[in-house]
């Protein structure tokens, strides 16, 4: 295994000797991770998109709720998938801070994590009006993480063909 975390390694070897097929290790996480965004992350966003652009309150109200629920599970999948991705990588015998991929997965996580938080605060305001200009925040901010996960999945599809 290549330089990584001592770690890291030590959780990768002893994977290793579970006798996970190959093509298991190699596409194993990007075939859950894809499957995580197109099944939680896509609806997640258009349900908070929707939620805010409903005209009907009470119906916005739910799609903003089910937004919610969705998204925090969507992060807590994303953090694991993370850790499967690294030990999939150290599996491989790559190192995994030399990679694009991992930059775009921090750059993606941290944006997640800022968001949630952001969200989970009331918007960083009290009033409604502060309210208002937090949620739209929060909006653009969701629609730049989508970027950033579309970039991420770039890198590791670039990854895969190497």
């Amino acid at each position: 295994l290549s330089e990584n975390p001592g770690w890291i390694t030590a959780i990768a070897k002893a994977f290793g000797t579970l006798g996970i097929p190959a093509p298991v290790t190699k596409y194993g996480h990007p075939a859950m991770m894809g499957l995580m965004v197109l099944g939680m992350g896509v609806p997640g966003a258009a349900l908070g998109w929707a939620g805010r652009l409903n005209d009907d309150k009470k119906e916005g109200v739910k799609q903003k709720d089910l937004h919610n629920t969705i998204m925090s599970a969507f992060v807590t999948l994303a953090f694991m998938g993370a850790f499967g991705g690294t030990l999939s990588t150290a599996m491989q015998g790559e190192e995994i801070a030399q990679t694009p991929h991992f930059v775009t997965a921090l750059i993606f996580l941290g944006g997640l994590t800022a968001n949630g938080v952001f969200a989970y605060s009331g918007f960083g305001a009290s009033e409604p009006k502060g309210k208002i200009s937090g949620r739209k925040a929060h909006a653009y901010a969701g629609a730049a993480l989508a970027a950033v996960v579309l970039a991420h999945a770039g890198t590791g599809i670039a990854g895969l063909l190497k």
